[in-house]
């Protein structure tokens, strides 16, 4: 039961993503914006790629802000991220 208090700062970016999928499901907004909020301050070029693909396999649609976060990572660092393996990793669909 969510009582609209949680210990979000540890959680791996897996489990956050699956915290906002719960929290979408489950129509709490407040939780759904805090998970996405933690995700932007710890996403960066080294892991935007594993976030992403987590993401879109996750649920697309439910996490478009998520994905949509994380092109605008992607765009910015291309040069840096176009290079690493788990980009050249991804399927082109």
């Amino acid at each position: 039961i969510y009582t609209g208090h949680i210990a979000i700062d540890n959680l791996p970016y897996d489990v956050t993503i699956g915290l906002m999928k719960l929290a979408d499901s489950m129509n709490i907004c407040e939780l759904e914006q805090l998970a996405l909020f933690k995700l932007s301050n710890i996403m960066n070029e080294k892991n935007v790629v594993k976030i992403f693909k987590e993401a879109y396999e996750t649920s697309p649609d439910i996490l478009k802000n998520v994905i949509n976060l994380c092109y605008d990572i992607i765009s910015i660092n291309f040069s840096y991220v176009s290079r690493s393996t788990d980009f050249c990793a991804l399927s082109q669909e």
